[in-house]
């Protein structure tokens, strides 16, 4: 019997126990490679889009049977699905490398019935006698349903079929498309097609991604929402053809023009969109009758610009129509000829009225329109309008200057439309820098705040709220809180902020109970505050600080204007305001004219250096100043109020 020694008796348990760590090593191993096994197939069996979405081109590899009918009668034939399970058919892309998978449904997005005539092969397939529809998880992308975005192919009719799927979260890729006028669209009884149309949405989400969307034909617009209710566009950038019809000499008229100064059309100017009336054969407005033509040369018509017809317009993005609850944010416009971002459309009640019905609650956010002809941003024909935290620079003619005879267009914000104007607007937290005409703008509207925002380099006017006549008043206006600089000083200059009436209207149509509150105003021309035949306008506990010298001599820091010794401005109260002057420019401080039933109180001017009155009054009665304190350190009158006017209180003037 052989004896083994304690030392074979260890080295045999050594190998032993290194050969069952080596097993244990194995069964971890190919645990973990069955464990990944099973996650890489899952992924392949339901892997979805990404939140950007899927963008698998219809022309692509995945081999979705393009005829229905065909797959009716044979269920199998040309079937790339790799699984049916569950309901869900997965079909793989080979170009892609990739699966795709579709749920069993039975009814199309809005609930009607399916059939297999208006089966896509893109969204929905038709699979052994079943209807399938594709599942994402993020939003479906444009370039699935053939869409380029490569700047030069045409991709019109590719993202009109991304708007018209019921997909509701629907987004583009941060690249550029081309797009050009859609005379497929229905529905437009002008033949004023956009180039894009989103119509009789509920709840469409639109991601841009910051894609670029341009077009390329002048007074082309490029997107309109119709009829749609909870809608959300975001982050999409559009660009007009820029390039507009030049200006007639140093009268600053252009594009929008009168019967002797540029292109006459003033009596159609924003009712023709999208090209809708050809103009090319018009020989009215100025230029010594030879017009400018796109191509450099002059002709005795107007012929056509940059493929479009003068004197049509276009919009970056309109909604109208009888939208609701529409949100537009991080968009941005630029180089359309008359508005980058807009809400209501004149053209669709003058010449003819098409019975749209009113939208309501329109809102823009963060948005920008830059560089476009006649507005940044517009609303009419509108119940409940915001804009937000937006900018509107450089609107106008690029080539005008505030030399020119006249100076428009070129609003930054304007509300219009004769009784389609807006009811219940909110402009807020906003800037709007170097629009040529005015930054903020009420022709028509009622119910309108604005508020908190910035405005700068208009040369015509900073802040405007007028009746234009009976049919568009602008009335309940309110300006507050806004930062008002360097406007004014060009011809026909209205000051930093102007609010009136027209003077061939009764006086019922002048009423508008204005409030101008805490605003601070520097740089101006003309007037800090002008009041012209208006009635009923509170103004209080504004800053208004150094004028400057304009095309026009300046009137006062605060004036209030009646139409005529009978018939005066009435009810407009000068409250608690300071106005300081260090420069000569401004002869007066406040001024009231041909004004009755009004109150001026515990203001306080202090001019620097000379100036004519501090505080005056001419043509008025009925009238209370009191407690108003006024200092002009060089010459002049601290204060020329008569006695007669009413009650003169308690108010000090003291000249050095």
């Amino acid at each position: 019997m052989e004896v083994v020694s304690p030392f074979k008796v260890q080295l045999s348990l050594v190998v032993i126990e290194d050969v069952m760590k080596k097993v244990y090593l194995y069964l971890v191993v190919g645990s973990l490679l069955l464990i990944v096994s099973f996650f890489a197939l899952n992924s392949i069996v339901n892997k979805q889009t990404s939140t950007e979405g899927i963008g698998i081109n219809k022309e692509s590899s995945l081999n979705l049977d393009p005829n229905p009918a065909q797959i009716a009668n044979d269920p199998d034939s040309g079937s790339s699905s790799i699984a049916v399970v569950d309901s869900v058919v997965i079909l793989f892309d080979s170009n892609a490398n990739d699966s795709v998978r579709f749920v069993l449904t039975d009814s199309w997005e809005d609930g009607s019935s399916m059939d297999i005539g208006e089966v896509d092969n893109i969204i929905y397939i038709y699979r052994n006698g079943n209807y399938y529809r594709r599942k994402f998880d993020g939003p479906v992308l444009v370039s699935l349903f053939g869409a380029k975005g490569d700047g030069k192919t045409d991709d019109t009719e590719a993202i009109q079929k991304m708007l018209d799927s019921d997909y509701k979260h629907i987004a583009f890729e941060k690249k550029t498309y081309l797009v050009r006028k859609n005379t497929k669209l229905s529905g437009f009884p002008n033949n004023d097609q956009p180039c894009l149309l989103l119509i009789n949405k509920d709840g469409t989400i639109l991601e841009g991604n910051g894609a670029t969307i341009k077009v390329q034909e002048h007074a082309q617009g490029i997107l309109e929402v119709q009829k749609s209710t909870n809608v959300k566009i975001r982050n999409l950038n559009l660009v007009g053809a820029g390039n507009f019809p030049k200006l007639d000499g140093n009268t600053g008229r252009g594009e929008k023009g009168t019967a002797k100064e540029g292109y006459y059309t003033s009596g159609f100017w924003g009712y023709y969109k999208n090209n809708s009336n050809n103009t090319s054969s018009q020989n009215r407005g100025g230029f010594s009758g030879r017009f400018p033509q796109f191509d450099g040369q002059t002709g005795g018509t107007w012929g056509v610009w940059n493929g479009g017809y003068i004197g049509n317009v276009a919009y970056g993005l309109l909604i109208h129509n009888g939208s609701h609850d529409v949100v537009i944010e991080g968009c941005s416009a630029k180089s359309f000829n008359y508005v980058g971002i807009g809400v209501g459309h004149n053209g669709d009640y003058f010449p003819k009225d098409l019975g749209y019905k009113k939208s309501t609650n329109i809102t823009f956010r963060n948005c920008k329109a830059e560089s476009n002809y006649s507005a940044g941003f517009h609303s009419m024909d509108v119940e409940g309008f915001i804009l937000d935290n937006s900018l509107a620079i450089n609107t106008g003619h690029p080539n005008a200057s505030i030399s020119d005879k006249h100076v428009d267009p070129g609003y930054g914000y304007t509300s219009r439309g004769s009784r389609k104007y807006t009811n219940g607007g909110v402009v807020e937290g906003s800037r709007f820098a170097n629009n040529r005409r005015k930054g903020l703008d009420v022709h028509a509207g009622n119910n309108i705040t604005f508020r908190n925002n910035s405005v700068s380099g208009s040369w015509v006017g900073g802040v405007f709220a007028a009746w234009s006549n009976k049919s568009q008043p602008a009335t309940n206006i309110k300006i507050v809180n806004n930062a008002i600089d360097n406007c004014g000083g060009g011809p026909g200059s209205l000051g930093a902020i102007y609010v009136g009436a027209s003077g061939s209207e009764s006086k019922e149509f002048r009423k508008l109970n204005a409030i101008i509150d805490n605003n601070k105003i520097t740089n101006y021309s003309k007037s800090g505050i002008w009041v012209r035949y208006g009635h009923s306008v509170q103004i209080r506990n504004n800053k208004i600080e150094n004028s400057k010298k304009g095309a026009s001599a300046n009137l006062a820091g605060i004036l209030v204007l009646g139409l005529n010794e009978n018939d005066n401005a009435e009810d407009v109260n000068i409250v608690k305001n300071t106005i300081k002057d260090n420069t000569s420019n401004m002869p007066r401080g406040i001024q009231l004219s041909m004004t009755r039933s009004s109150t001026i109180d515990a203001n306080v001017i202090d001019f620097e250096k000379d100036a004519n009155v501090g505080l005056y009054t001419v043509k008025s009665s009925g009238l209370e100043v009191t407690n108003n304190k006024v200092s002009i350190k060089g010459k002049g009158t601290a204060i020329a109020v008569p006695a007669s006017v009413g009650k003169v209180l308690s108010n000090s003037g003291d000249k050095n």
